[in-house]
């Protein structure tokens, strides 16, 4: 009989102590690192800080193109359901915006920049439903068809952008001028007295003086006093008709770029009946 050992014991063998060797070799490697580093090996299953930094932001993109696409397909959406839902949101919301900017100027006179908010409410009324009604569904599309007509088909292809222009254009426009058909005072008495109280502002600039602004009232029935504000600031009170008075630009405060002032109507039970809003701009 053979008494050599099985060559299967001494291979297996040899391969252990390679083996042992081998991770004793990566642990002496791996203790004299210093602390928070790792081999290369494990450093090549993971991700560097660059490559997760260029994955979040290519994350970002794709939402925002994706948000991107929605809107646009839902602002394109010409369903009957589409059109009136657009419409009726746009119209409401558009008389929120005018009515709360009305309100909020009634109470607090100062705060000029709610001339915008009530600028932007009373134009969207009539522009949304316009929009979503005619321009999208139709307008649009026939001139896009237009091909043979090249300036017909460059209208059609820029008539969104065009609309939106002009109409934050005359927003601002609007929200500086601030005219008096868009305001409502919310202050008004609903009595039956204050319903035929309906004066007139009338103001000029004397030849004679240039920085003088003079005004009165027009149709003085019902009027009990009146205050001239600029700024929130008070600058006289008339309580006798025809409720004269005169103001010099040094005593106007400048707001966005125009000097404004404030005439509040008030009947004989002291009640604001009516605010008149005025720039210098428009007395000349």
């Amino acid at each position: 009989m053979d008494s050599s050992p099985p060559t299967t014991s001494v291979i297996s063998d040899s391969h252990d102590s390679k083996t042992g060797s081998a991770e004793r070799k990566n642990g002496a490697q791996n203790a004299t690192l210093p602390p928070g580093y790792e081999s290369s090996s494990s450093q090549s299953n993971g991700r560097t800080p660059s490559a997760q930094n260029e994955s979040a932001s290519t994350r970002t993109h794709s939402l925002l193109t994706r948000l991107w696409r929605t809107i646009k397909s839902i602002y394109y959406a010409s369903s009957p359901a589409w059109q009136f839902l657009k419409s009726g949101a746009l119209f409401f919301f558009g008389l929120f915006c005018w009515s709360a900017a009305n309100l909020l100027l009634s109470y607090e006179p100062s705060w000029h920049w709610t001339y915008f908010l009530m600028a932007y409410g009373f134009l969207l009324t009539p522009y949304g439903p316009f929009t979503h009604l005619v321009l999208v569904p139709y307008v649009i599309p026939w001139l896009r068809r237009r091909k043979r007509d090249h300036w017909l088909h460059v209208l059609g292809r820029h008539l969104t952008l065009t609309s939106l222009t002009l109409f934050f254009g005359a927003v601002l426009w609007l929200g500086l001028s601030s005219p008096s058909f868009m305001q409502m005072d919310f202050r008004a008495t609903s009595s039956a007295e204050a319903v035929d109280v309906n004066p007139t502002l009338v103001c000029s600039e004397p030849a004679d003086d240039d920085a003088l602004i003079a005004c009165h009232l027009e149709q003085t029935a019902g009027v009990g006093t009146i205050t001239v504000e600029s700024g929130g600031t008070q600058q006289l009170q008339r309580t006798e008709p025809p409720f004269a008075f005169s103001l010099r630009r040094e005593q106007l405060v400048e707001v966005v770029g125009q000097l404004q002032f404030q005439v509040v109507v008030h009947d004989t039970e002291g009640a604001s009946v009516r605010r008149f809003n005025r720039t210098v701009s428009r007395v000349r």
